[in-house]
């Protein structure tokens, strides 16, 4: 329930955030606006996704067989964000007529329930945030049976999502440092999606992970955040 509002609602903070910011002229202030919201990454948001990942952590609590329950509620959350709420918004964008809406205007109450990548709008949120949650449903039921061995890759990944994560972001600071040196008009981010790599940085860290776990264990970042972790319980005792 509170992820739901939360997804409902952050929206609209973070357009009207996004607002005041595209409207000034002071560079200090976006910068810091942009700081404090999280760029692509708003935590205002994003509060609805650590929410509906406690549920689930409870949902599941009481059992892998329980998991049939995150597969239904995510794919009826993801039905309806990208198949209802998300095409409402996306006519707006679209539309010749929305150009510098005023924020809580019709058009721009209509706009914020999109559903682009990283728009932060309602139908992103419900859709992917359920999508996200299928997803753990599938693979939990999967795990279930002897076809758990077939997800192996996926299960090394998922035991070490810190590592996972970290990677791409270096892979990716890895090419803004070399191709930025060769030419100093890159758009880093344009550029980056260009080259789609979706597919090789998806599967090089799934071998990636899949291959520290089977030699070491535990994800060298998960296993750094437990030993400070650690530390702190042991100082503090």
């Amino acid at each position: 329930m509170l992820a739901m509002l939360l997804a409902l609602t952050m929206p609209f903070v973070v357009m009207a955030i996004d607002y005041n910011v595209a409207n000034s002229s002071d560079q200090q202030e976006i910068e810091d606006a942009l700081r404090i919201l999280g760029w692509n990454y708003p935590f205002l948001l994003w509060t609805a996704f650590i929410a509906a990942g406690m549920g689930a952590g409870r949902v599941l609590s009481a059992g892998p067989h329980r998991a049939w329950i995150l597969l239904v509620v995510g794919a009826a959350f993801s039905f309806v964000g990208y198949g209802i709420i998300g095409p409402i918004g996306n006519r707006v964008i679209a539309s010749d007529s929305f150009v510098n809406e005023e924020a809580w205007s019709d058009a721009w109450i209509q706009s914020v329930m999109q559903d682009g990548p990283h728009s932060s709008g309602i139908g992103e949120a419900l859709g992917s945030g359920g999508f996200a949650l299928a997803a753990i449903g599938v693979c939990m039921l999967i795990c279930a049976t002897p076809m758990r061995w077939l997800l192996w890759p996926i299960r090394a990944a998922g035991s070490m999502p810190l590592t996972a994560y970290v990677s791409h972001i270096i892979i990716w600071a890895v090419w803004i440092s070399v191709e930025g040196g060769r030419d100093p008009n890159l758009d880093e981010w344009t550029d980056f999606r260009e080259l789609a790599p979706f597919w090789p940085m998806t599967v090089g860290v799934l071998i990636g992970c899949s291959s520290w776990a089977a030699l070491a264990g535990k994800g060298p970042m998960e296993a750094l955040l437990g030993a400070l972790t650690s530390g702190r319980q042991l100082r503090r005792t």
